[in-house]
């Protein structure tokens, strides 16, 4: 395929920008991606580039494996001539890989993942510090956020506590791990410091989604930028949600002086009808403070379709809802995995309960997006990824304990802290404890017998795991899986998700594997379901988009919820980004009160009042949209 083949002109211009560093200022459905996929043909076509010299960085895992399969397939050529597609965080993972000893991490990298992180070094830190969970979890977050900034007189600042230091950097070195958060920050520490033996500065780097960085984050494309690096990154500023890990729109804003580089726009909008993009406008236009663009619908789009309907309560809003999609699905020829159902939040599944369940009185196929790693924090699914740990590594100090926690031996806390206690004043290893109980039972402070029995029978497990290298990987963990995942329902779900990672990323080896389910799906990324109605939150379905999108409970009380300034603003944001996941309808719903468990949820939570009315970020601006919901369906249904 030829760089230039079916893009527009303005595409063409900003796919073939040639010079200085730029910015690609890219509104929703302006064809961003395509852009960046084509960019990467033409440094290759035109300019005569080696793949190898080129690095495209994106934010989520969804999106890097989009890139990667629609470069792949306009290159048409194997993996190993490919350019580097990944998410931020798995290059820093592959460079601190491929440099051992280039930053004080226990060796070998070891990354804790979401479940290890709150149930072994929260739960050991709070027997450690005597303290509760909350003040251990505040504690490791403000490192977090230090690591997140990349300033290290804020990280020295947040380990003012040097009990906790000490308890900490005991724990991480018994168990050998790394914590996710931290993988950026010692990447541009090693970067800085000029301790990166093994890594080539690449001649160009594309950054997808620029607005979503961090600083520590932004610190390290500057830091690869002083190598003679040429960057180009998309964004746009109006779609900025991530404040909470510390994103911030002025990445994109101050880009262009900070790097001296050129600004390119995209404004012709390909996904959005003219009257869900002109409404969606008239909303980020509230912002006035965002840098100013142009967003137009390409020629010949159907109008398109917007209505905010208010019902009573939330029984009317589902029932009115259920409605909608039969309609959608019966009347308007829209397959029902082209239809998403977005809330500003589902804490225990508050609100999207009784619109699932009003959709399937009326026989619609419907699923509620969850945390595509949740099948690995059931039991099976954290015993399979334990074994898989230690097929790759026998000695895997949070994957032993993650087994005896998860297994019925009438194990404990007590029991592994006192473990840790005698390990930590031997100076041995979790493993190297483990291995002294396996030869003398009577070693362990507790339970020595029960702890040499599963010891064994853990090995003998593995025995017959017998991982090689060159294995087939997908037989292999289909074998292992039907061997210990007893739960049909269960062992499919955990091997969708390996199966998923596996086609996204060029996961051959088991090890590959294990870091791309670990780095790639952090966060809890969409997991979409193409052919039912899908209810999902708001943050999840950024990337997305489809024919019809329902945005319900759309309330002053949940969005924004109370929140004022940049919090505010971030709301809006948020809000702009769900009304342009639609290319045809666009509905908003509300209720007029809310009752039950509902009634405490959003900005009401501690009073419980009922009465609601619709967000200020529409109130202004909907007039000639807003109408009552059950009129509106009647409407609908004598067409």
């Amino acid at each position: 395929m030829h760089w230039s083949e079916g893009l527009s002109l303005e595409q063409k211009v900003a796919a073939s920008h040639n010079g200085c560093h730029a910015l690609l200022l890219a509104g929703p459905g302006t064809g961003k991606t395509r852009v960046l996929t084509r960019r990467v043909l033409y440094l290759i076509q035109e300019l005569g580039v080696l793949p190898s010299s080129i690095v495209a960085l994106t934010f989520t895992r969804a999106a890097a494996g989009e890139l990667r399969q629609e470069v792949r397939e306009a290159l048409k050529v194997e993996a190993e001539a490919m350019p580097h597609v990944s998410t931020i965080s798995s290059y820093a993972l592959s460079q601190l890989l491929r440099n051992p000893g280039c930053s004080d991490l226990p060796e070998p990298l070891r990354i804790a993942d979401d479940y290890e992180e709150g149930e072994i070094v929260v739960r050991d830190m709070m027997h450690l510090l005597k303290t509760d969970a909350k003040t251990i979890r505040d504690l490791v977050e403000k490192v977090g956020d230090a690591w997140a900034e990349c300033d290290e007189d804020k990280l020295r600042d947040s380990l003012h506590k040097p009990e906790f230091v000490g308890a900490w950097r005991d724990h991480r070195t018994i168990y050998g791990y790394t914590l996710r958060a931290e993988l950026v920050f010692r990447f541009v520490q090693a970067l800085k410091r000029g301790e990166l033996e093994r890594w080539d500065a690449p001649r160009f780097l594309l950054i997808d989604e620029y607005q979503d960085l961090n600083p520590c984050e932004q610190k390290m494309v500057r830091e690869i930028e002083k190598h003679g690096t040429k960057i180009y990154i998309a964004g746009d500023d109006d779609q900025g949600i991530y404040g909470w890990r510390g994103a911030s729109r002025k990445g994109i804003e101050q880009f262009p002086s900070e790097y001296n580089a050129a600004t390119l726009t995209l404004e012709e909008c390909w996904r959005c009808s003219p009257a869900v993009l002109a409404f969606a406008s008239s909303v980020i236009r509230q912002d006035y403070k965002s840098v100013p663009k142009v967003l137009r619908p390409i020629d010949g789009l159907p109008r398109g379709t917007v209505r905010v309907l208010r019902f009573e309560n939330q029984l009317g809003e589902a029932n009115g809802i259920a409605a909608l999609c039969e309609w959608l699905g019966e009347q308007a020829k829209v397959p029902y995995g082209e239809v998403l159902i977005l809330l500003r939040s589902d804490h225990q599944g508050a609100f999207s309960k009784p619109i699932i369940s009003a959709l399937a009185q009326r026989g619609l196929p419907v699923t509620s997006v969850s945390d595509p790693l949740a099948p690995l924090g059931t039991k099976q699914g954290r015993e399979f990824l334990a074994f898989l740990y230690l097929a790759v590594n026998p000695r895997d100090h949070l994957a032993w304990r993650s087994l005896f926690a998860v297994r019925n031996n009438n194990l404990g806390q007590v029991a592994f802290n006192g473990l840790y206690d005698k390990a930590k004043r031997e100076g041995l290893t979790f493993w190297e404890a483990l291995d002294r109980v396996g030869a003398d039972p009577d070693w362990a402070p507790a339970k020595g017998d029960v702890i040499r029995r599963e010891i064994q029978e853990i090995q003998a497990a593995l025995k017959g795991m017998d991982y090689q290298q060159d294995s087939a990987l997908d037989k292999w963990l289909y074998s292992v899986a039907e061997r210990m995942i007893t739960d049909s329902d269960a062992r499919a779900d955990v091997m969708g998700l390996f199966e998923r990672v596996m086609q996204s990323g060029e996961c051959d080896t088991l090890q590959k594997l294990l870091r791309a389910t670990n780095t790639k799906l952090a966060g809890g990324e969409q997991e979409r379901d193409a052919n039912v109605i899908s209810v999902m939150t708001m943050h999840q379905a950024k990337g997305l988009t489809a024919s019809a999108v329902i945005i319900a409970a759309a309330e002053e009380q949940n969005i924004p919820a109370g929140r004022s300034g940049d919090e505010k603003m971030e709301e809006l944001r948020l809000l702009y980004v769900s009304l342009t996941r639609a290319r045809s309808y666009l509905f908003v719903t509300y209720c007029g009160w809310r009752f039950g468990h509902q009634s405490h949820k959003g900005s009401n939570a501690s009073t419980g009042r009922a009465r609601r009315s619709l967000t200020t970020f529409l109130r202004d601006i909907a007039c000639d949209k807003e109408m009552s919901g059950p009129e509106f369906i009647k409407r609908l249904a004598s067409q």
